[in-house]
Formats: structure tokens, C-alpha cells, sequence
């Protein structure tokens, strides 16, 4: 894995932010925690986004596939409008719009249903838990940091953490490890 500019990552993973609303709104599946994560997971060389949405920050246009909801991913990165009917071609224009260049977000839709399951209550537990280890790996990278100047952010993201805890299920609570 090599590591990806601050700048190349941060605008992949603007791509890649708007990409996943349009897939939640349209299709469903879950959405990213935020662009800050995405550029950082990015920048160490992630390359696979919720175990099916392919990058490459080198490309032109970095999303390369989803293999999940490919349909979908052709008509949004290819234009290919003709692959999800259950859409009308114009508010796939639209979705492609905002997608590649940035523009306005198309009005709310219901998603809908097309190669795979709509996102259900257990997914946002995933996104959670998914929040939960991404939050323990940065405190765990603050830990390794010296110095009396970290100690305050060190227990901002304990506290953080704390609070994210107690709000997941019971079962899915799962003690710090350092």
C-alpha cells in the first residue's frame, strides 16, 4: 500500500463522501462517518470502502467499482442511465452531477431495492461499531504522542469514546485495549 498527499486524498475523498450519499439516498447501504475519516483512511492507502466500493486516488475519477451495487455504479460513474430503470434518467443525471462535479444535492428519494438488501437497523450498529474502532485507533496513535500538550485531546477522545460506548447495545460494547 503506498500512501496518498494530503491534497489527493482529501479531494478523493470528497468524491467518495458524495458518492456514498447518493448510493445511501438511491440504493441504500451505509453511509461514511464523515470526509475527515475517509481522507485519512485514504491517505494510509485504503483502497476498499465498505467491503465494496473500489478506489484508486490516482485515477481521474477515483471510484473504480462497487461491487455491491454495480448497476448502480455505472450509471453514476459510466452515465449509463439504462442500468437502474427503477430510476428516471434525469434524477440520475442529477445523482451523476453532484457525484463527479460537485453540484447540488438532488431532492430526497426513498431507496430503492437492486442487487442487494436495503440498509437495515442492523447497518447502522455496523456504522457505529465502525465509528467505535476508528475512534479507538486515533486514541490509540494520541497515546503513543508525548508531551503535556496531548493529554487534553488524549481525554477528549477517551471522553468521546466513553459517550459512543454507552450508546451502542450492551453486546457490542467492548472494553479499550491499549
Amino acid at each position: 500500500m503506498h500512501k496518498v498527499s494530503r491534497t489527493k486524498a482529501a479531494a478523493t475523498a470528497e468524491v467518495l463522501f458524495r458518492y456514498m450519499v447518493a448510493r445511501y439516498r438511491c440504493v441504500g447501504g451505509p453511509l461514511s462517518a464523515g470526509r475527515i475519516r475517509l481522507a485519512d483512511e485514504i491517505r494510509r492507502g485504503r483502497k476498499v470502502f465498505e467491503g465494496a466500493i473500489i478506489i484508486d486516488a490516482d485515477a481521474r475519477l477515483p471510484i473504480t467499482g462497487d461491487r455491491e451495487y454495480d448497476s448502480f455504479f455505472r450509471a453514476i460513474v459510466n452515465g449509463i442511465t439504462e442500468t437502474v430503470p427503477e430510476i428516471e434518467p434525469a434524477e440520475l443525471a442529477a445523482w451523476r452531477n453532484y457525484v463527479i462535479d460537485g453540484g447540488p444535492v438532488p431532492q430526497w428519494r426513498e431507496p430503492i431495492s437492486i442487487g442487494a438488501s436495503l440498509v437495515t437497523a442492523r447497518g447502522d450498529v455496523m456504522e457505529e461499531l465502525s465509528m467505535v474502532s476508528y475512534l479507538r485507533h486515533l486514541l490509540r496513535r494520541l497515546c503513543r504522542l508525548e508531551g503535556p500538550p496531548m493529554k487534553p485531546r488524549v481525554d477528549f477522545f477517551s471522553s468521546a469514546l466513553a459517550i459512543l460506548l454507552s450508546r451502542l447495545p450492551e453486546r457490542s460494547a467492548a472494553p479499550i485495549r491499549r
